[in-house]
């Protein structure tokens, strides 16, 4: 049994009580869920485990294989860890690689979002540079010094985004995460979950 110094902070299962019991849910079902699921992200990160690295590189892996379909293309999470692991430093990883590289660098982003940022990220996704896409960094720190409750933060700066660059999803919704875990003030950067969580979605939705 392990003593109060060595037990973990954080628990891995959620209570039985923050499970919905039925799929038929409405809104308040969905974001009472939420809430509970966003606490227990929460202590997870504050507790830092020691293995929380790799599992922020995992789940960033995981979001690049998203955001691969979410573009149209079809590599799938092994091809794009091996255009970067199997590629020498100052190599071009090719299209698949630059998908894990973008996902990643938003997974260890903890300070500003300036234009360089956002316009690295761009070109990592594939995306043409316009004054959409150069309106984003003013819109981000917008959303970060929003009043509102973080996850209404954050669904307010999807949707902005959203408005201006309509092929841009995949980078609202990374950006997104970085203004999620500046909000909540999340230590050693954030995590990539917000598109790990889409993939649980369509997944769930094409069954």
């Amino acid at each position: 049994m392990p003593s109060a110094s060595t037990a973990p902070a954080w628990s891995p299962r959620m209570p039985a009580w923050a499970l919905s019991r039925g799929r038929d849910i409405n809104e308040s079902d969905a974001a009472f869920g939420a809430g509970n699921a966003l606490k227990s992200l929460d202590d997870l990160i504050r507790a830092e485990p020691p293995w929380v690295g790799c599992w922020r590189d995992r789940l960033a892996l995981k979001s690049a294989a998203v955001a691969a379909k979410m573009l149209g293309r079809n590599e799938e999470e092994t091809a794009l860890r091996d255009a970067v692991l199997l590629t020498v430093a100052g190599d071009d990883p090719g299209p698949a690689g630059k998908l894990f590289l973008a996902t990643r660098m938003l997974t260890r982003r903890s300070g500003p979002v300036t234009t360089s940022f956002v316009k690295e990220i761009a070109d990592l996704f594939g995306l043409r540079w316009d004054d959409g896409l150069a309106s984003i960094p003013e819109t981000v720190d917008s959303a970060n010094q929003s009043g509102r409750a973080a996850p209404f933060a954050v669904a307010d700066l999807i949707t902005a985004i959203s408005a201006v660059r309509p092929d841009a999803e995949v980078l609202a919704l990374g950006l997104a995460e970085v203004v999620l875990a500046h909000k909540l003030n999340w230590p050693n950067a954030n995590i990539s979950k917000l598109l790990t969580i889409l993939s649980r979605s369509i997944s769930d939705i094409s069954k």
